[in-house]
C-alpha cells in the first residue's frame, strides 16, 4: 500500500508540474508580449526563466532526469544560432578529423 500511495503522489507532484509549467509559460508569454510589444526572442526568453522556477515542484531527481534531456537540445540550438550569427565556421574535413580523434 505504500508503494502504490508513493507513486500517487509522484504522479500528483508531476501533473502539479506540468500545469503550472504551461500555466506559467502562458502567462509570461502574454505579460511579457505585453510588455515588450512584441513576441520576440526577448519575451520568449523572459517567460521561459519564470517558467523554469516550476521545476521546484518536482522531485529532485526527477529535476536531474528533466535537466539532463533537455540541456542537449539546448546546446544544440547554442550552436545553430552561433552558426548562423556567424561566430563559428566549419572546418575542412571537420567531421573526419573529430572522428580520427575518438579512435583511441
Amino acid at each position: 500500500m505504500a508503494t502504490l500511495q508513493h507513486a500517487v503522489i509522484g504522479y500528483i507532484k508531476s501533473l502539479i508540474f506540468m500545469a503550472s509549467y504551461v500555466a506559467m509559460l502562458r502567462l509570461g508569454l502574454c505579460t511579457f508580449k505585453n510588455l515588450y510589444r512584441t513576441l520576440d526572442a526577448k519575451a520568449q526568453l523572459s517567460s521561459t526563466m519564470v517558467a523554469a522556477w516550476t521545476l521546484l515542484w518536482e522531485h529532485s531527481s526527477r529535476r536531474e532526469e528533466i535537466t539532463l534531456s533537455v540541456f542537449p537540445s539546448f546546446l544544440l540550438t547554442v550552436w545553430r544560432w552561433l552558426k548562423r550569427r556567424g561566430y563559428l565556421k566549419d572546418l575542412p574535413l571537420g567531421q573526419v578529423n573529430l572522428s580520427r580523434s575518438n579512435v583511441f
